[in-house]
């Protein structure tokens, strides 16, 4: 039931100073609340964030099945690698790898039929702000 956490403006390069810590209220709570509100009720919160940020390195695990065009274009199909704080990635994004993995290995045995090249990418980072696509492309 608990929303993302975490950084809500990040320049991946800027200074860490830019980074606003942000905290998401989970949509039955915040029914809750308006709930509360239009009783009449006084309606009292208390909210503390531990925020720590710190540079760190990631990557993206790229694979490719060449077509029959290597220099044309080519399609992606990609996920994230990297979970949130709350989920560690169970859902979000570990299904998604599932699926690139399942595409590459289904496509392989078929790779001299494909017209275009085909890049399964693995992205990191995507959870604050997309930096690991936004790297890749």
């Amino acid at each position: 039931m608990l929303p993302p956490t975490g950084s809500l403006v990040f320049i991946q390069d800027g200074p860490l100073d830019q980074a606003l810590p942000s905290v998401g209220v989970p949509y039955e709570a915040g029914l809750d609340i308006g709930r509360w509100i239009k009783m009449g009720e006084p309606v009292r919160l208390r909210l503390q964030a531990d925020n720590r940020l710190w540079r760190a390195e990631s990557w993206n695990v790229v694979g490719e099945l060449v077509g029959q065009e290597p220099d044309g274009p080519f399609i992606v199909v990609g996920g994230h690698l990297d979970g949130h704080d709350i989920a560690q990635g169970a859902i979000d994004n570990a299904s998604g790898i599932v699926a690139v993995t399942e595409i590459a290995r289904a496509l392989a045995p078929h790779r001299e039929q494909l017209q275009h090249s085909v890049r399964f990418i693995a992205f990191g980072v995507e959870e604050l702000g997309m930096l690991g696509s936004h790297a890749y492309v």
